[in-house]
């Protein structure tokens, strides 16, 4: 194959037109049309930017399919990625390396202190958006003196492109939240009812005894009454490292500015959710099937809740996932390689405990398992709970 390339170029062909006509059929003899002779200059620079470009989105793909949990992201980059090395191939990308000269190429001696080094993975995968970005804009500006067509087709990938990476951004402003969750196995969801003990003593019992979210769920209360509670609890909260979500209603998560909202099945498609709440804000899906599991992988999600597993004292259901669905649940998740935490949840107590354990599910959501009649049982209660799930 090499000889046959040397032999075209002795002869005074382009060897940038032999690849397009090698790697084109009929339905492309528009861009053989098109096309002029790349000069060698511009061949390598198209070369440089087409593998900093692919080298990028691979860094982006990478972290969402492996560490961010975000398959969806993750799903669309490997598709432009794709999509890119093809439209390239079609200019006649590989007929560009034959023109590269890394010994006298002056950007090889050239770094700066931030290329060498980076403080957290979000500058890691901002720094390959970048270059993604700079990249395509550079091969966009170049092919415009080669093909004005692909030139265009290039910058509406480039917006495309934009929207990937603003999407990527987004979800590593919410990094700090996220790495809290992955050292969380205990989450207690609580009403406003203050017969017994007030609710910010509740909050206060449940942060001193290690519960890592805490999730405002009341059907019964007003939005006013949601708003005042969670505005009051929120210093609370974070004074103590505990991540305040509210159930269902992203609207007022958004305007009591918590730490996330949590929807159901037929609540707010996660799409719409995500779109309404601040990008930095968390957001949870509960999952009563393997395939809306499966789903959650696909979706930006930050956590899931899995169940119903028991018989609860709050919601009643005509069925429950049981402990089965936590075991494939578990394994659907590890199949995956995903990061994505998953709470087991419903009717789960110190009773009982075990056997979700025993699944492969190392955290729980639980509710009525740390109400109590005083803020000492409650406090008692749920350090019970966490000495179980081995903290």
């Amino acid at each position: 194959m090499l000889s046959t390339i040397a032999n075209w170029a002795s002869r005074g062909d382009n060897l940038h037109t032999l690849t397009i006509r090698s790697q084109t059929n009929a339905p492309r003899q528009d861009l053989i049309s098109r096309v002029k002779p790349i000069p060698d200059d511009i061949a390598r620079l198209l070369d440089a930017n087409a593998n900093r470009l692919a080298e990028g989105l691979r860094t982006m793909e990478d972290w969402w399919r492996f560490g961010g949990h975000r398959g969806d992201l993750a799903k669309q980059l490997k598709l432009l990625r794709h999509e890119l090395d093809e439209r390239l191939r079609q200019l006649g990308r590989l007929s560009w390396t034959c023109h590269r000269n890394i010994d006298t190429d002056p950007g090889t001696q050239v770094s700066t202190p931030n290329e060498l080094s980076r403080d957290s993975i979000a500058d890691v995968v901002n720094a390959a958006a970048e270059r993604c970005k700079q990249a395509l804009r550079t091969i966009e500006e170049f092919t415009k003196t080669i093909d004005p067509k692909f030139s265009s087709q290039m910058e509406s990938v480039r917006y495309r492109l934009y929207t990937l990476t603003a999407d990527s951004t987004q979800t590593l402003m919410r990094s700090d939240r996220r790495r809290h969750l992955e050292d969380s196995n205990l989450y207690a969801l609580i009403d406003l009812d203050e017969k017994n003990v007030s609710l910010d003593d509740r909050v206060e019992a449940l942060a001193q005894a290690g519960v890592d979210l805490i999730q405002l769920r009341d059907k019964t209360a007003s939005d006013r009454q949601l708003i005042s509670a969670a505005d009051r609890l929120r210093p609370k909260c974070q004074e103590s490292n505990v991540l305040l979500i509210l159930n269902d209603r992203v609207d007022l998560a958004f305007a009591a500015d918590v730490d996330g909202v949590h929807v159901g099945q037929d609540e707010l498609p996660v799409e719409i959710a995500r779109r309404i709440q601040k990008p930095e804000r968390l957001l949870g899906l509960s999952t009563h099937t393997i395939g809306e599991v499966r789903a959650s992988l696909d979706q930006a999600v930050d956590l899931i809740g899995c169940g119903p597993t028991f018989p609860g004292h709050t919601k009643s259901f005509d069925e429950y996932a049981g402990l089965d669905f936590l075991v494939q649940a578990h394994q659907t998740l590890m199949d995956a390689e995903a990061s994505l935490p998953a709470f087991a949840i419903g009717g789960i107590t110190c009773d009982n405990i075990d056997k979700v354990l025993e699944t492969g599910v190392s955290r729980v959501a639980v509710t009525a398992a740390v109400d109590g009649q005083s803020a000492e049982a409650i406090e008692r209660k749920a350090k019970q709970l966490k000495q179980r799930l081995g903290d």
